[in-house]
């Protein structure tokens, strides 16, 4: 195990700073291979990703607590971590997929695409979220918590209308051609 003293100045919150991007190589595979074109994939794709992530680092913490600490602890921290779990990386990791959408939309990704500013506005976003949340300091009754869950939720779910407005906007058109 690293002592935090380690990790430097930023100590826990170096996290966000690898493990966003590190999930972003994982979306990028997909989008490399998908032909989905519309911002909603790019949402539905990151919460699949970052679930899968969160399940992982989640397994990882709870066998060394476990080892460290017994059953009950371990009982503990799964339950806490499952509590967090929608204000986390499910969500953070489908503003990643919604960056990564935004400026890919139909043409097949390309590495260039992650230059343009549209994908940093977005991506910063869970990015500075996830350091937040691993900072060392904490709030009564798990607020700092579930304070970064509603602020991401709250640019999702803006990502969900910017995406439906996309099908709407497309649906016109394609019935304007039909015309």
């Amino acid at each position: 195990e690293l002592p935090l003293d380690d990790l430097g100045w930023l100590g826990a919150s170096i996290a966000g700073l690898v493990e966003e991007p590190g999930k972003l190589l994982a979306l990028i595979v997909v989008a490399r291979a998908a032909k989905y074109r519309y911002k909603l994939n790019g949402l539905l794709f990151g919460a699949c990703i970052g679930t899968g992530f969160a399940m992982f680092e989640s397994m990882g913490y709870a066998f060394q607590i476990l080892l460290g600490e017994g059953v009950k602890g371990m009982n503990s921290n799964i339950l806490l971590r499952g509590f967090l779990s929608p204000f986390g990386h499910i969500v953070w990791t489908s503003i990643g997929g919604a960056a990564i959408w935004r400026v890919k939309g139909a043409a097949p990704f390309r590495l260039s695409m992650v230059k343009d500013g549209r994908f940093w506005h977005l991506f910063l976003v869970p990015v500075v979220l996830h350091m937040i949340w691993n900072a060392d300091f904490e709030l009564p009754f798990l607020g700092k918590y579930i304070a970064l869950g509603v602020a991401a939720w709250v640019v999702v779910l803006a990502l969900i209308q910017e995406g439906l407005k996309e099908l709407r906007d497309e649906k016109v058109k394609s019935t304007q051609a039909v015309e």
